[in-house]
């Protein structure tokens, strides 16, 4: 990268302020050091550690932490012999304790898979922070209690201390030395306790002189009495200083067995620390990171040294252009965006994400190249134009291809017509070298050339006239005018002056500057008839997108009264068959009387018929006889007739039967025809629709939620604080102006819709097929009216219905549980449903 480029444009000033956000000493030098990346792959790998750091910091994780500099103790460690101070041991100890804590966050935390393969490949240092900590604490101090002999010298000290201040105060506060004393408190002289003794009166203390006051007037003694608790002090004192020397000796020792692994852990560190500090002025800034591309396309671009003043600019280069000259008002912020862009394309390839709204894109540049308007050199002799054309010559030089080459001011300083030629000529070099070029200007040369040049493009900074500020805005496609006349008297210049040379301007037929400004107004008109268009599209989009929905919700409405007209429709056809078959039971138990009724009556001839065959009177009483067995006959045809009318019909044939079974099934194929019908209006939606974060429609409900998952039987949807897995086809897009509701299920039907929907629901006497559809409607419609405890009674017989019924429960997205009935209540024969909703 271009050094000249990164000076002017401050990118220091963004550095120093990311280095502040560091956690480590570690993590500064890295980003002092770092260079520029040049590839999408180096700045995507980059960017995707910041945004994991961003998204840790949202979720209020402790990632923050103080780490001590080490680099120098660990120097001083790898010297054999060296043994290393307590402020040195306590640093050390305080970086393994913050390295360790800050490895168990990342290494739990999840969605941050690159930190947490970095944090993973860094040495467990808790061991070792266990061990120091243990001998060692903060505040630095040794930990006396640690170690039984240090505790024992630390009591002989205080003992000998005591002693020492009893006899000082006996001679401070002995009446025959009274004003013998310049202080009546013992003081120190070289580690040993001595009296501040007048020197007039020295003769009165018998002891060791260790010092004489400036003035002469007092003399520091050692009375003799104190001189050897004094030396038994010392001599305590440097037992305790060799008990702790031994002790930092072998902590030194630990430390130098862990060295290789402590200079891993600090490079982990500071590349994990640099991305945090990056993240850290991402989130001061409210930057987003840019997208990779073959084009420039900012959205809402900022300055990231101007704070919360700066205006936020939308600028993108034409499709197939290169090239940009940039012109308008004088102080309008040409050369404030020039710069705005120039540092973003820096802060980009440098890792980090940049002050900008989502969806802008920023290329890779080879390198950034920049000419500001005022490069006069008093140190060099060089007017403001000779230096800056020295600065294109240092440019064109340096370009290969693919940088970005910005030109503040391009063409001024010199006369305008060879300024606008050079200025061309030095475009279209750049243009053949295949280089971005951002230009601004006044010169109306250039503008003509960006006009009528394929590759290159004019922008222009808008303009207030009426208020006489600028705008701070980007218009593409127009050249901008100068307004140097207006800005003038703005500033002051006498109206006369101006006046005049309004008129001089007038004379010269400046009639590029009038078609300019005819062209300016005209854009403005056209900009606020587009803004006006976009809000009425907005309006409709709006309106159409909520009659769809309703037209929707309308349609839902109308499948589910339709289904459920078809469960009650296949509900009242089983129990008209069950009735059916009911009957034709008890009809033919009925037959059977009749017949066992017959047989009896025919038993009762032929006995009658044998008795009178013995007794020779058969012919006569023959008459008789078959009057009887009429009359057996007659009773049994009434016993039928009375059972008919007691059973509610007087007689099924076999022709009647099979007319109402061909009925039935007719019935049945029509329900099922209505039915497909009814499941292809739905339009199920393919598992392709839908994504993670989109909001979504249960179909069966109407509650609104939104995807946060997959699995493998269908997509994970919250609704509220409820997790349901559903599957694709029960699900539908909302529209955008549907809000996730948070609060109650919404049903799509009447409040009185739980009154048509029964408590039990009785299977018994289905097949299974037949069962299983009763139940999944049954479910779909108490799920509709807000019903949330269900019964099935299936009775138990073989245990087909039971078990296939559990099956489908087990699956069922709607059921959040299921078991049988208590004992008094129907036991293994009734299962009690409980919905989710």
């Amino acid at each position: 990268m271009d050094g000249y480029a990164v000076e002017s444009l401050e990118f220091f000033r963004v550095v120093d302020e990311v280095v502040s956000y560091a956690m480590s000493s570690e993590g500064a030098e890295r980003l002092r050091g770092q260079g520029f990346f040049y590839s999408e792959d180096e700045i995507a790998d980059e960017l995707e550690l910041v945004s994991e750091w961003r998204f840790l910091m949202e979720q209020g994780l402790p990632v923050s932490g103080a780490f001590p500099d080490i680099g120098e103790v660990l120097e001083a460690a790898q010297k054999p012999g060296m043994v290393l101070s307590l402020d040195d041991l306590c640093a050390v100890m305080l970086f393994f304790k913050e390295i360790s804590r800050l490895r168990s966050v990342l290494v739990s935390a999840e969605a941050v898979e690159r930190l947490r393969a970095l944090a993973g490949s860094v040495y467990d240092f808790s061991f070792e922070y266990e061990f120091f900590s243990r001998y060692l604490e903060f505040p630095p101090a040794v930990r006396e209690d640690a170690l039984p002999e240090l505790a024992e010298i630390r009591q002989s000290m205080r003992r000998i201390s005591a002693e020492i201040e009893r006899i000082a105060s006996s001679y401070l506060k002995n009446p025959s030395l009274e004003g013998a004393f310049n202080s009546l408190v013992p003081t120190q002289r070289e580690g040993r306790t001595v009296l501040a003794v007048v020197s007039s009166r020295r003769s009165l203390v018998k002891g060791i002189v260790h010092e004489v006051s400036d003035s002469g007037a007092t003399c520091f003694i050692e009375p003799f009495e104190i001189v050897e608790q004094n030396n038994l002090l010392v001599s305590e004192q440097n037992r305790y200083k060799e008990v702790v020397n031994k002790l930092f000796a072998e902590l030194t020792e630990r430390l130098r067995a862990v060295l290789p692994e402590l200079n891993d852990a600090r490079d982990v560190l500071g590349r994990l620390d640099a991305a945090y500090a990056k993240a850290r002025y991402g989130v001061v800034h409210d930057c987003v990171p840019a997208s990779p591309g073959s084009r420039f396309a900012g959205k809402a671009l900022r300055h990231p040294l101007l704070g919360s003043s700066c205006v936020p600019v939308d600028f993108e280069f034409d499709e197939n252009s290169r090239i940009c000259v940039l012109s308008g008002a004088n102080a309008g912020g040409k050369t404030v965006f020039l710069k705005t862009l120039g540092l973003c394309v820096l802060m980009h390839q440098f890792g980090m994400e940049v002050p900008a709204g989502e969806g802008t894109v920023l290329p890779v540049c080879s390198s950034v190249h920049v000419a500001l308007g005022d490069e006069q050199s008093l140190d060099n002799a060089l007017s403001t134009f000779s230096a800056y054309a020295k600065r294109l010559a240092e440019i064109l030089s340096a370009c290969r291809g693919g940088e970005l080459v910005l030109l503040d001011e391009l063409g001024s300083g010199t006369d305008p017509q060879e300024g606008g030629a050079l200025s061309v000529a030095v475009l279209e070099e750049l243009r053949a070298r295949g280089a971005f070029v951002l230009a601004t200007t006044h010169v109306d040369y250039l503008k003509v050339y960006a006009s009528s040049t394929p590759g290159v493009f004019n922008a222009s900074v808008n303009f207030d006239e009426r208020d006489f500020k600028p705008l701070f805005t980007i218009t593409r496609g127009l050249p901008g005018m100068s307004y140097a006349l207006v800005i003038a008297r703005r500033m002051g210049v006498p109206d006369s002056v101006v006046c005049a040379a309004e008129g001089i301007l007038a004379e010269g037929g400046s009639e590029f500057s009038a078609l300019l400004r005819r062209v300016q107004e005209r854009e403005t008109e056209l900009s606020e008839l587009a803004k006006k268009l976009e809000e009425r599209e907005k309006a409709l989009a709006a309106i159409e997108m909520e009659l769809a929905e309703r037209l929707e919700r309308v349609k839902e409405r109308e499948r589910v009264l339709r289904r459920e007209g078809l469960v009650e429709l296949r509900s009242f056809l089983a129990e008209v068959r069950r009735e059916r078959e009911a009957l034709v039971k008890r009809l033919r138990e009925a037959e059977k009387a009749l017949n066992a009724r017959a047989m009896q009556n025919g038993e009762y001839f032929s006995e009658r018929k044998a008795g009178e065959t013995d007794s020779g009177s058969y012919d006569s009483k023959k008459g008789d006889v078959g009057r009887d067995v009429s009359r057996g006959v007659y009773s049994a045809e009434n016993d039928t007739l009375r059972f008919g009318r007691e059973t509610g019909t007087a007689a099924v044939d076999s022709e009647d039967y099979a007319a109402f079974m061909g009925l039935a099934k007719r019935l049945e194929a029509r329900l099922e025809k209505e039915e497909q019908a009814l499941s292809a209006e739905r339009l199920p939606s393919k598992t392709s629709d839908f994504s993670v974060g989109m909001r979504v429609i249960h179909r069966l409900t109407g509650r609104t939620g939104e995807i946060v998952g997959r699995d493998k039987k269908g997509w994970v949807v919250l609704f509220g604080s409820l997790k349901m897995v559903i599957p694709a086809s029960d699900l539908r897009g909302a529209g955008e102006s549907e809000k996730i509701k948070q609060e109650s299920v919404k049903v799509l039907v009447e409040a009185d819709m739980d009154s048509a929907v029964p408590q039990v629901l009785d299977v018994r006497g289905m097949r299974l097929e037949e069962a299983l559809m009763e139940v999944s409607a049954y479910i779909e419609r108490a799920a509709v009216a807000g019903l949330r405890e269900l019964a099935i009674v299936h009775g138990t017989g073989a245990g087909v219905l039971q078990k296939g019924i559990g099956d489908f429960l087990r699956t069922n997205p709607i059921v959040e549980s299921f078991d049988f009935a208590r004992p008094e209540e129907g036991g293994f024969g009734k299962t009690l449903v409980h919905l989710k909703f």
